[in-house]
């Protein structure tokens, strides 16, 4: 993660000259010494790491891929991080996987061997665009092994702002960046004031707007009490905003939950601060909001059911939004609370060899009734399979957006530089109908909108129709 440096630019005109004495004669400065070439071998280990990838791209995802347009997006990427790489760049690579590394590899030598150039990050571009070439959320470069470790096995802290971004695409009219969805309460985020309906702009100066929520959330994570500065659109603001925030490190709550009182009818808005509201002739409905299927989340979910019962809760409302998905074993553990038995998912490999995951009777809760489930653009792979699920299986019912389009399983692979790969291995059905939402996404049995200006007002249309409709289950 990067660290922004003002870079303070003087320009000097005549008048700023150093007087020289009569008769003396001016000594021009020593020129600063030229860059080296990096070693070879250095260029070498770097190459590696892109074959690495490669490698595992050809032979372990879920469909057979393309050599030369693998290849062909990992030039681009190096071409685009090195504005020097040797013409003839653009050329396309042959069909033939041995010609086509023989010339990918040249062409990298050319540009990682010559003065002042990072072999290192040159290759790291071409993983990230060969990776994001393939065009499937569940396929991903992330630059180090180790934090992926950490982030999937739920140690659930990281060094970030506490703040959540979606695709500028999926809202009208077009943010003019990633847009923020979600501001974490009293993170440093809020506390430096990034609201959620910002669009951003720039991070540390960098042109933000075409980045992916992935992209950018690799920009903005960084170490502890280091800085990172935003450049933000807000609604009602005439000139975009600047503020610099200091990353802290986060403990992520994987669920959070609490029971509101909701008249009859439920009104058609309701913030999102979910004020519990007194008096009489009320629902108490548990609102649970489920962030990520981690490991710390198969003990928070069934413990946040228990509590809102005990607390009174007959309604529920589970919040799927913003949910990327996670661990699939914590995915049937969680599933399970919801769907007393039957089959909650199957994948298939490469090799069109199934296997069917079912549901573990033993944790099933059958005081979840009536339930409404809220999914959005950012809900993908085990929320959308779960949502899936619990639709198929009259277990519930969608409001919102319709979801990601992210349906496979992953394993994450350890590149020789470092870095990672999250690669998608098989693909992936709902357990009852046997659906694949990938690249398609789970429509919701009603579509309820959420604008960019109601997510800076507190708004939440989607949570206020779902309110509605489980209290009108009586």
């Amino acid at each position: 993660m990067r660290r922004w440096l003002a870079a303070l630019v003087v320009a000097a005109g005549p008048w700023l000259a150093p007087a020289v004495p009569a008769g003396a004669q001016a000594v021009a400065p020593a020129a600063a010494p030229a860059a080296a070439a990096p070693a070879p071998a250095t260029v070498q280990n770097a190459l590696r790491a892109v074959e690495s990838e490669l490698n595992l791209l050809l032979g372990r995802y879920a469909t057979p891929l393309d050599v030369a347009a693998l290849l062909d997006a990992g030039w681009r990427g190096v071409v685009e991080a090195a504005p020097g790489a040797p013409a003839g760049a653009a050329a396309p690579f042959a069909p033939d996987r041995e010609a086509a590394w023989a010339d990918f590899g040249a062409r990298f030598r050319a540009a990682a061997g010559t003065p002042g150039a990072d072999p290192g990050a040159l290759a790291r571009a071409a993983n990230r665009a060969m990776a994001r070439s393939v065009g499937d959320c569940h396929t991903a470069f992330a630059p180090s092994h180790e934090r992926e470790l950490l982030s999937f096995d739920g140690s659930g802290r990281y060094g970030g702002v506490g703040a959540s971004v979606a695709d500028p695409g999926t809202f009208e009219p077009r943010p003019p960046g990633p847009l923020v969805v979600q501001v974490t309460e009293d993170g440093p985020a809020q506390r430096a004031g990034v609201r959620a309906g910002d669009a951003v702009l720039e991070v540390d100066g960098a042109d933000a707007v075409g980045l992916t929520p992935s992209r950018l959330v690799e920009l903005v994570r960084g170490e502890p009490g280091t800085a990172v500065r935003l450049r933000l659109d807000r609604p009602g603001e005439a000139e975009p905003v600047e503020v610099t925030v200091e990353r802290a490190l986060l403990d992520v709550r994987p669920v959070e939950g609490r029971l509101l009182s909701v008249p009859a009818p439920a009104g058609d808005r309701v913030t999102s601060t979910l004020t519990a509201a007194p008096g009489p002739a009320r629902y108490q409905v548990g609102y649970v909001s489920l962030r990520e299927f981690s490991r710390a989340a198969e003990a928070a979910l069934p413990a946040k059911l228990e509590e809102l019962r005990a607390a009174g809760a007959t309604h529920w409302v589970l919040d799927l939004r913003g949910n990327r998905g996670g661990n699939l074993n914590t995915f049937t553990r969680l599933a399970s609370l919801f769907i007393s038995e039957g089959t909650l998912a199957v994948t298939i490999d490469r090799d069109g060899a199934e296997a069917a995951i079912r549901a573990e009777g033993a944790s099933f809760r059958p005081y979840t009734r009536p339930l409404a489930v809220l999914v959005d653009r950012q809900s993908a792979s085990a929320a959308e399979l779960l949502a899936a699920d619990l639709q198929e299986y009259g277990a519930a019912r969608l409001f919102g957006a319709t979801t990601a389009g992210c349906f496979g399983t992953s394993r994450l692979f350890r590149l020789p530089d470092g870095s990672a790969l999250w690669l998608t291995v098989s693909a992936l059905q709902s357990g009852l109908e046997r659906r694949d939402v990938h690249r398609v996404g789970l429509e919701p049995d009603e579509a309820v909108s959420r604008s960019r200006g109601e997510l800076a007002e507190g708004v939440d249309g989607p949570l206020a129709r779902a309110l509605a409709w489980v209290v009108e289950r009586g």
